[in-house]
């Protein structure tokens, strides 16, 4: 549960709203905050392994 507030809490600094172009970060720190590389874009492909007790090399090793 804490790891989640702490996410939030960051992501809540990080990003912009409409009433204000900089985020709280930018203004508090005076430069651009790095994304984490925990966030994706929207609409991005993910694969989901599938396992199996035996699995070929060269087959597919999961599903978009």
């Amino acid at each position: 549960m804490a790891e989640c507030v702490m996410m939030v809490t960051y992501l809540s600094n990080v990003l912009s709203t409409k009433s204000t172009i900089n985020s709280p970060f930018e203004l508090l720190y005076g430069v651009k905050p790095t994304p984490p590389e925990i966030l994706k874009v929207f609409g991005e492909v993910g694969v989901i392994t599938t396992k199996d007790k035996i699995q070929a090399k060269l087959t597919n090793q999961g599903t978009t």
